[in-house]
This record gives structure tokens, C-alpha cells and sequence, in this order.
């Protein structure tokens, strides 16, 4: 298995930007043998948010080896060619490290940025992606889309990496799975899904790979948190998540999915948690593991968790954890 860390861009509590904390974490993420790390797209953000294309830019060159991801890019809301453009350099000065993550998105008030609707968002996702892979083949692109129109359009340079950076699509409806079996080379389904709904969803996107004749990375996300004891663990993590998922909850409360995001307590989680002692996250990671997963991205960098703690929990899961799930 490969695994993967989400990178928590949030700012402090204060409101203060923390880049510095942010990069040591990326840093410290490639020396312990993480094989990526994930960075969100986020716009609004009340207390402030490390906006996502200038950070992987920012982290590519204080980095040598571990991919960046972007899971995802909210892509209805960008114009394709110039997302295709800062992307691609991404990739570049990076030496062909970027993970092209993609999201139709769902807050009505990320989408209003670039004045998009919510029932656009699907016709708007699926030019963008069209015209961004075309430019990525190097095709002097002609386009007239329902909401984009270009004329003999080129770019450069292109990505490093050939024949594009690898695609991964996130989401969890049954046409969202099966659209990133038909145009992307991975699927990122949501933390929120419990055991049972992955199981589901997981033989929904292996059923969709059988019929277009495809492969697919299947990368599962996990909210958790690893620590020399469950107690400690779990201290450490409850306060944060729930604040998180309070205000997740917020913003999903009139989408179908918004029941996911309601939680009293950490017990709530528990089917969807890497949480506890090593040995304890090792029979946990295995489950994943079972499914199917060949990436696990483990996130554990909520605000309001010191720094210190962060790093703790990172290197017990890479010395711990994550060498019984090595090949070699």
C-alpha cells in the first residue's frame, strides 16, 4: 500500500497565517516516507484557509520526492486554460509530482465566485475536464461548450509527466464513482463514508472499471489519530473533529449527504476512524487494505491540535503503522 497524508491548511485561531507549521509538516511528511500529501480546495474560509494552487506551487520546490495532490480542485468554478497553464507548472517545478485531484464541489457560496449554479456544476466539470486533457495532450484546442467557447488554443509547457498527471475524482454518488471509472485513473471517496457505505460504493466503482475495460487506483481517506495510548488519541482528537464536522454540517444540511455530517460525539466516527495505539491502527488500516485500497490517506491535522502533537501522531504512524504494509 501507499499511504498519504491530508495536509490541514486551515490557520490558527488567532487568524494568523502558519505556512511555516505547514510546511515543516509537509517536510517532515517526505522524511518519514509518506508517499503524498493531500491539499484541499477551500474559498471563504472565516478564520483564513491556505488556498490550495499557490501552496502546492510554494511546497513544490521545499520538496523532493513526495507527490502533491490536489483533492480536489472545485472545478466548475476555474477557467480551464488557465488551470490547465498554473497546474501544468505545478507539475513542472515540482519535476512531475502533481496528483490532478478533481470535486464538482457543493457550498453554493464557493460556486458563486465564478457565478456558477448549482445544477451547473456537472456540465461545467465535464467541459473543463475535457479541455484541460486535450491541452495537456499538446492539441491546439478548438471548444464550444454550453458555459466555454476557446478558439486554437496551445499551452505550455506541458506537465512533466506523460502521458498527463495522474487524475483522481472525489466524491460519493453512484455517478460520480462511475464517472471517475470512465475518465480518471482514481477514485478519492469522502472520509465520511462508513465501512458498510465504502464497501458499496468501492464494488460500485470496481464494476464500472470492468465495463470500460479500465484500471483505477481506489485511494480511501480516514479522519484519525495514532498516540502511545487510545486516551491519549482520543483527547487529542475529539474536541477538533467535532468542531470540524459542526461546521461541515452546516454546509451540508440541505444536500442529500448531510445526515453524514452530523456527530454528538467521537463514538459516532468510529467506523470511520484510524484511531488509537499502533497495533491498534494496524487492524484498522488492514481492513482498507481487504477492501481493496491501494492508497490510505490518513488525516490528522486538525486545528486545534498543537503542532508537536501532529508530528508525534505522524511518525508513530509511518515507524508504526505503516511498515506492516509493506511489499517488501
Amino acid at each position: 500500500m501507499k499511504f498519504g497524508i491530508i495536509l490541514g491548511q486551515t490557520f490558527t485561531d488567532t487568524g494568523q497565517a502558519s505556512f511555516n507549521q505547514l510546511r515543516e509538516r509537509v517536510q517532515v511528511a517526505e522524511e518519514l516516507g509518506f508517499d503524498l500529501v493531500c491539499l484541499g480546495d477551500r474559498h471563504l474560509w472565516p478564520s483564513g484557509f491556505h488556498e490550495m494552487l499557490t501552496t502546492l506551487a510554494a511546497l513544490a520546490p521545499v520538496t523532493s520526492r513526495i507527490q502533491l495532490c490536489s483533492s480536489g480542485f472545485i472545478l466548475p468554478i476555474y477557467n480551464p486554460i488557465l488551470l490547465a497553464e498554473q497546474a501544468a507548472h505545478v507539475d513542472v517545478i515540482s519535476g512531475g509530482r502533481l496528483i490532478f485531484g478533481l470535486v464538482l464541489g457543493y457550498r453554493e457560496e464557493e460556486l458563486a465566485i465564478s457565478n456558477v449554479l448549482l445544477r451547473q456544476r456537472r456540465s461545467r466539470f465535464l467541459e473543463n475536464l475535457e479541455v484541460i486533457s486535450r491541452l495537456w495532450a499538446g492539441e491546439s484546442v478548438t471548444f464550444q461548450g454550453k458555459f466555454f467557447r476557446c478558439r486554437d488554443v496551445r499551452i505550455g509547457p506541458l506537465p512533466v509527466r506523460k502521458p498527463r498527471p495522474p487524475i483522481w475524482i472525489g466524491g460519493t454518488a453512484d455517478v460520480v464513482v462511475r464517472r471517475s471509472a470512465r475518465l480518471a485513473d482514481g477514485w478519492l471517496p469522502s472520509a465520511s463514508l462508513g465501512r458498510r457505505e465504502l464497501r458499496e460504493k468501492i464494488r460500485v466503482y470496481r464494476n464500472a472499471l470492468d465495463e470500460f475495460g479500465k484500471q483505477g487506483s481506489l485511494v480511501v481517506a480516514r479522519l484519525g489519530f495514532v498516540a502511545k495510548s487510545r486516551a491519549r488519541a482520543r483527547a487529542l482528537m475529539e474536541k477538533p473533529l467535532l468542531a470540524q464536522y459542526r461546521r461541515y454540517s452546516g454546509w451540508m444540511k440541505d444536500t442529500p449527504e448531510g445526515a453524514r455530517y452530523r456527530y454528538g460525539c467521537l463514538d459516532d466516527f468510529q467506523d470511520r476512524l484510524i484511531l488509537g495505539t499502533p497495533g491498534e491502527c494496524i487492524e484498522q488500516v488492514a481492513v482498507y487494505r481487504d477492501m481493496g485500497a491501494d492508497t490510505l490517506v490518513y488525516h490528522c491535522q486538525h486545528q486545534g491540535i498543537p503542532q508537536r502533537q501532529m508530528l508525534e501522531s505522524m511518525e508513530l504512524f509511518a515507524t508504526r503503522v505503516m511498515p506492516a504494509f509493506s511489499s517488501g
